[in-house]
């Protein structure tokens, strides 16, 4: 199972593939399993404890420096010794759906655990990391994608040094409170949008639906609304039933049109996924982009294109969910597509690197994981169903965005006196 979701991805797996590669029956794979979604969930925990391994003898050293090490460094050498296993646990694992979710939800709990026991074992002397377990885990997902698409698992071990100065970039002193544990981390009400930023429009606008009978409209004004009718239609449904669990017919009751009109449009479900997903990425993007360029500062220019981001979130949610969630179970190819998405917005971050001297010199690898951290973060906030709370969450955002080049006090003081100007 491992080899065969790792190749071809979970739904598209069978289990006729896994007992052909395995070189047993199906009699045999059903005595052990009841279902592909068992076995995967079995393989999944197989794969997740190959990982941590490392992890959890590292956790228990007392000098959290020396552990973050230990722990990066197995983590790094266990992913190229099993790449296939790393794409399950990292890239692949929401693909199983709704039923394996309390195995990922338990996982997810223990990398948490682990990375607060590194909190809690630091030295009286020492420093203390002011970012989230969910953050970490977001830039290890990123920088491990990055590397098993290029097929460079190999590379990962020589990226430990990197990794690692990317994480202590978030260190302050013991005896300074953690800055993401205080109220400024989240607003009490929505701020405000700068008056030079365009705000983003529901992607695509509700479009009016053709009037039956005969009618004097064009043929183009016809097939634009007959297609936008099914991008929002397949947003809406997978949002209510996922990707796994949608058909085209679902599609076609919900955008009110018949099987040919979809099928002239789109060649089956996976197709209108794409196209939806395309859709939604490209307004954001010229949206964020627009923002970028209205602030006076970099650090400004950060908070406006987050602004835009999260309100781009919440007034098409369905989109939202299509990116964040629903793309892990819709193929490699919709996986791709959002990763390719986020590599857009590192480019937001690259004056980063010119703003102190001291910036100039970190590596390039500071951007991949610092636009991992931030995007899983927001993924948790719509997974669960708080993407409405988005935009309430910009400071702590910005503050994950910027703080690796400006540090960490100069990140906060900055973030407090945007959040000040703006609400």
């Amino acid at each position: 199972m491992t080899e065969v979701a790792s190749q071809v991805g979970y739904l598209e797996a069978s289990i006729a593939q896994v007992t052909s590669r395995a070189g047993v029956s199906r009699a045999t794979f059903y005595e052990l399993f009841k279902s592909k979604e068992d076995c995967f969930r079995a393989t999944f925990v197989h794969a997740a404890g190959l990982l941590l391994d490392g992890m959890r003898r590292a956790a228990a050293t007392s000098d959290w420096r020396t552990g973050a090490r230990a722990a990066l460094d197995a983590l790094l050498g266990t992913i190229a010794e099993h790449p296939a296993a790393a794409w399950l646990v990292f890239i692949e694992g929401p693909a199983s759906g709704a039923g394996s979710e309390e195995t990922r939800a338990a996982l997810r709990d223990e990398f948490r655990a682990l990375t607060e026991a590194f909190f809690e074992a630091t030295p009286s002397d020492g420093y203390l990391l002011d970012i989230s377990p969910t953050a970490l885990l977001g830039a290890m997902r990123r920088i491990v994608f990055l590397a098993l698409a290029n097929h460079a698992p190999d590379q990962l071990p020589c990226m430990l040094d990197d990794v690692l100065a990317w994480v202590l970039s978030y260190a302050v002193p013991v005896g300074e409170s953690r800055w993401t544990l205080s109220p400024h981390v989240q607003l009490e009400r929505a701020p405000r949008l700068d008056p030079a930023i365009a705000a983003p429009i529901p992607m695509p606008p509700e479009p009016e639906r053709v009037p039956r009978g005969r009618h004097r409209l064009p043929p183009s004004v016809v097939a634009r609304s007959h297609r936008e009718r099914i991008l929002q239609a397949t947003a809406t449904v997978m949002t209510d039933k996922g990707y796994a669990d949608t058909t085209v017919a679902d599609v076609v009751a919900g955008a009110g049109i018949s099987r040919d009109v979809f099928y002239h449009h789109f060649s089956d479900k996976r197709h209108a996924f794409l196209e939806a997903q395309r859709r939604g990425v490209q307004e954001t993007l010229l949206f964020s982009a627009e923002a970028f360029f209205a602030g006076r500062t970099w650090p400004e220019r950060m908070w406006n294109v987050l602004h835009v981001l999260t309100e781009a979130i919440t007034v098409s949610p369905g989109f939202a969910h299509l990116q964040m969630v629903e793309s892990f179970t819709a193929g490699i190819a919709a996986i791709q597509y959002v990763q390719e998405m986020t590599t857009s917005y590192m480019v937001f971050l690259q004056e980063g690197y010119r703003y102190r001297p001291e910036a100039e010199a970190l590596p390039r690898l500071f951007s991949q994981a610092t636009i991992g951290a931030v995007f899983d973060v927001v993924r948790r906030e719509v997974t669960t169903g708080r993407a409405a709370e988005l935009p309430r969450m910009l400071p702590l955002l910005t503050y994950i965005s910027i703080a690796p080049f400006t540090g960490v006090r100069e990140a906060a003081r900055i973030v407090e006196e945007i959040a000040a100007a703006r609400t």
